[in-house]
C-alpha cells in the first residue's frame, strides 16, 4: 500500500504550502487510498477512525484550485469526500519530523529518517520521506516487515515497492536476490535512491503486475490494496512462490483475499493486525 508520507523533506523546500484535509466514510477508505496513488504521488498522512478516514496532503499554496480539482477527481472515481484547506505555516517541517519517528520491528530492524541517528545492535535502514510513499510508519508496512523477519532467506519479489523499504529490509535480512517493481516511475526512482543510500543491491524496475511478466521468486510481498492483492494471485508465473506476504487491506477483506489465494493452494500461517489493517503470511502446501 502506498503509505502515508510527506510532500517534501524537512529541509530544502521553501515554497509556501497549503494543507488539504480529506474526509471520507470508512467504506470509501480503500478507494480513496487507491485514488491518491495517482492523485497525490508525493504521499499523504492517514488517520483512520471507526466511522470515517481522514487524510492530509500538502500542495503549493499558489495552486488555488487544488481543493476543487481534487474533489472533482475523487468524485469521478466514485469517492464522496469533504475537503478543507488550511494555510500551512513554516513550522510544518517540525511537524514532519515529529511524524516520521523511527520504528523498530521484531528487535532486529530499525527504520529511520536521515536526520535520526542509528542505534547499535539493530539492522539500520534509512528512508528519506521526501522521495515517495513513506518511511514505514503505516501499520501495513510494519506488518509486512514483521512477517519478513519471521523466516528470511531465498529470493524475494516486492510488488508495488513504493519507497523500497520492504525490498531494502528484505535484502538486509538476507533475502537474495531481491526484485523491487512498481508501475509508478516516482516509486522506482525513490527505491533506487534509497537502495543506494542503504548500500544494498536490488533489481529494480518499472513493471505493471497485470501486464508484464514478473520475476520468479521464492517469496513475494505485496503491500498494496485488496483488489490488486487478489489480482496478483493470477499474475504470478510458474513456479509459484512458496510464501506470499500480503497487506494493504482491512480485517473484513481477509476472507475474500484468502479465498482467492486458497485456490492456488495457499493457507495462512501468520497474521498481524494493527490499527484496523491486516498483514498475512501465506504458504503453499
Amino acid at each position: 500500500m502506498a503509505e502515508a508520507s510527506s510532500v517534501a523533506s524537512a529541509s530544502g523546500v521553501s515554497e509556501a504550502l497549503q494543507r488539504l484535509t480529506v474526509t471520507v466514510a470508512g467504506d470509501d477508505a480503500e478507494r480513496l487510498g487507491a485514488a491518491l496513488v495517482d492523485l497525490a504521488p508525493a504521499g499523504w498522512c492517514e488517520q483512520p477512525m471507526s466511522a470515517e478516514t481522514t487524510v492530509e496532503l500538502w500542495m503549493p499554496a499558489s495552486d488555488v484550485a487544488a481543493s476543487s480539482r481534487l474533489a472533482d477527481e475523487l468524485a469521478q472515481r466514485g469517492v464522496a469526500a469533504q475537503i478543507t484547506t488550511t494555510a500551512q505555516s513554516d513550522d510544518w517541517r517540525d511537524g514532519l519530523r515529529r511524524h516520521h519517528q523511527p520504528i523498530e520491528i521484531g528487535g532486529r530492524l530499525r527504520i529511520r529518517t536521515p536526520w535520526v541517528a542509528p542505534r547499535a545492535g539493530l539492522i539500520d535502514i534509512v528512508i528519506d520521506p521526501a522521495m515517495a510513499f513513506g518511511t514505514g510508519q503505516h501499520a501495513t508496512t510494519k506488518g509486512c516487515l514483521a512477517l519478513l523477519i519471521a523466516d528470511p532467506g531465498g529470493s524475494l519479489l516486492d510488488v508495488g515497492c513504493g519507497s523500497g523499504v520492504l525490498a531494502i529490509a528484505g535484502r538486509r535480512l538476507g533475502y537474495d536476490p531481491v526484485w523491487a517493481i512498481d508501475v509508478d516511475p516516482l516509486a522506482v526512482d525513490a527505491t533506487i535512491a534509497n537502495a543506494r543510500a542503504n548500500g544494498v543491491s536490488l533489481r529494480i524496475g518499472g513493471r505493471d503486475a497485470h501486464r508484464d511478466r514478473l520475476p520468479v521468486a521464492q517469496t513475494v510481498v505485496a503491500n498494496i490494496t485488496a483488489v490488486p492483492v487478489m489480482s496478483l494471485a493470477g499474475a504470478l508465473p510458474e513456479p509459484l512462490p512458496g510464501r506470499v506476504i500480503l497487506s494493504g487491506f482491512r480485517p473484513p477483506d481477509v476472507a475474500r483475499v484468502t479465498q482467492v489465494w486458497g485456490v492456488l493452494g495457499y493457507a495462512v500461517v501468520d497474521r498481524v493486525d494493527d490499527e484496523d489493517w491486516t498483514a498475512l503470511r501465506l504458504a503453499r502446501g
